[in-house]
């Protein structure tokens, strides 16, 4: 592994690739996004390694199915949270959290994989509608998620709270505007959280960039794009099992961002 010393970026040696099966019963994950792409296969991932999963995504199909999946490869039961993070509301998230309590009584992970594009658009033609939904799903809801749940995450014994970011966050593009303003926005609450958290060294925070991936978002802004070129969802997945399995808290505050050179080698 490497650090810079410069950046909160992180550049881990092979850490796309880690697999490790370690044990994540007795924990409770809740996957933003869940039913489909990297949270669909995060969820997998995670029920397939003990944890009781939080599933929330407003695609109620695909959350059925994967249910399913995860019930017949005999994993424990997930818990289902069917909700359009475009139309946030704070009663709604703190009714999740209470929930929770009354049930479980904390966190250990907080996966935030949910994502709103619509297509690459330049600005002078952005419906103001299409950019609120883009600035509520990427940025609003997760802070206000994140807020929600904190009380949950710091009652448990360790916990992770990762948000997913991507290389535009970085520095803007043409036609990218609102995304890469809300990506921009998410990686600077990520920061200051961990910084705020520092008193709490059993909460680890970050973000992570897992590249160009085969997913829906990908192909809605690059229909024409070979999809071959890129990694399934499930082949990403090595930093965020390897934040929820570890107990390095020292690399809350980073930002794991993926190279081309990092992809399998089979991609």
């Amino acid at each position: 592994m490497t650090i810079s010393t410069h950046t909160n970026y992180i550049n881990f040696n092979h850490l796309w690739r880690y697999q490790d099966i370690q044990d994540l019963s007795e924990q409770n994950i809740l996957i933003t996004g869940a039913a489909k792409g990297i949270g669909r296969a995060l969820s997998l991932a995670c029920a397939g390694r003990g944890a009781r999963c939080f599933l929330l995504d407003q695609d109620t199909q695909g959350l059925d199915q994967l249910y399913d999946a995860i019930l017949e490869r005999g994993h424990p039961q997930p818990v289902l949270i069917p909700m359009d993070l475009k139309m946030y509301r704070h009663d709604s998230m703190q009714l999740i959290a209470d929930a929770i309590q009354a049930e479980y009584g904390f966190l250990n992970g907080l996966i935030h994989c949910a994502a709103q594009f619509h297509a690459l658009t330049p600005l002078h033609y952005f419906q103001l509608e299409r950019f609120q939904d883009v600035i509520a799903v990427n940025l609003i809801a997760p802070f206000l998620l994140t807020q929600t749940l904190l009380p949950l995450i710091k009652h448990a014994s360790h916990a992770h709270i990762i948000f997913t970011t991507c290389e535009i966050a970085q520095k803007g593009k043409a036609f990218w505007g609102p995304f890469a303003a809300a990506k921009s926005g998410i990686e600077r609450i990520m920061e200051s959280l961990a910084e705020e958290l520092d008193h709490c060294p059993q909460i680890c925070v970050n973000a992570i960039d897992p590249g160009p991936t085969r997913t829906l978002l990908r192909q809605a802004a690059f229909p024409a794009e070979d999809k071959l070129l890129h990694p399934e969802p499930h082949e990403v997945l090595g930093p965020y099992l390897y934040l929820l399995q570890t107990s390095d808290f020292e690399l809350s505050g980073k930002i794991i961002r993926r190279s081309h050179a990092d992809a399998p080698s089979d991609i």
